[in-house]
């Protein structure tokens, strides 16, 4: 199984590298010496290899995701603020080849490895809606559910909607300015008037 695992993390480089489409099964068993019967035999065919290193990303992206969370003692608002990093990373939907392609050849891989993303991300903002509440930082009067795909329907909305792809064109509209006043009005929202308090202070610990 390590195996395995190492050879899915080397093949997902080599499609970032190259593209989804543009690498094809022929490049891999050259890239890797082996017969391309060898590489069929582990996967039936390229949709199914796609689908391997689409969740051996994931899986990486969530254990970075949910290690940053851990390792940081702070209280809920903070660790929104520090995390925005991680979930840019992880909601980036165009940033390279490999995706585009994916996006554009692969769609229904594409579209089930959205669905995936926005799981692991609702449940990590479920949690720190409870956690805010607990603390008095969040108001109570919302559904958490609802909200936490509020937020990520506005933080995939960056690389799907067509309303801000002319700013993006003109370089008007950065990703991590458009992170920022998406977790700034995201808070905002949800924020208790003790939790806007915390939220000023936060901000000027961290140095944002």
């Amino acid at each position: 199984m390590a195996k395995k695992d190492h050879f899915i993390e080397k093949v997902s480089h080599l499609f970032i590298e190259y593209g989804a489409k543009t690498f094809t099964m022929d490049d891999i068993a050259k890239e890797f010496s082996m017969s391309k019967k060898t590489l069929y035999q582990q996967f039936k065919n390229k949709d199914e290899l796609l689908e391997a290193v689409l969740d051996f990303q994931l899986e990486q992206m969530s254990k970075g995701l949910l290690l940053h969370i851990k390792n940081t003692d702070t209280n809920p608002i903070q660790k929104f603020l520090m995390r925005e990093e991680k979930l840019n990373e992880m909601t980036e939907a165009n940033k390279n080849a490999f995706i585009k392609q994916l996006k554009k050849y692969y769609p229904e891989l594409y579209n089930r490895q959205v669905i995936k993303i926005t799981e692991v991300i609702s449940e990590i903002l479920i949690n720190n809606i409870e956690k805010g509440r607990a603390e008095g930082l969040y108001r109570t009067d919302f559904d958490a559910e609802q909200y936490a795909k509020y937020f990520l329907l506005l933080a995939f909305s960056y690389d799907e909607s067509p309303i801000l792809e002319k700013e993006q064109e003109d370089h008007n509209l950065r990703r991590c300015e458009y992170s920022e006043s998406i977790i700034n009005f995201y808070l905002d929202a949800i924020m208790t008037e003790k939790g806007r308090e915390v939220f000023q202070k936060s901000k000027k610990e961290i140095n944002l």
